[in-house]
């Protein structure tokens, strides 16, 4: 898992009310890939500037966006 500076911290835990567990940490990890790809923005990019730091399959990051609660 990243390492979150704590101004950063207190902002994204204002958002886990909305996610359960496992999607918050995955929406962590888009949300700071989101923002360090240069490239194309789309899961798959980010997923490719973040390759060696994202755990699990790809297919549970792309589910984040394609499933409501």
């Amino acid at each position: 898992m990243l390492s979150l500076p704590s101004a950063a911290s207190s902002v994204f835990m204002s958002f886990s009310v909305a996610f359960t567990t496992p999607t918050f940490r995955r929406m962590i990890l888009l949300t700071v890939g989101a923002i360090l790809t240069m490239r194309s923005r789309t899961v798959t990019g980010v997923l490719r500037t973040l390759r060696g730091v994202v755990p699990g399959h790809t297919r549970t990051y792309h589910r984040v966006f394609s499933r409501a609660a």
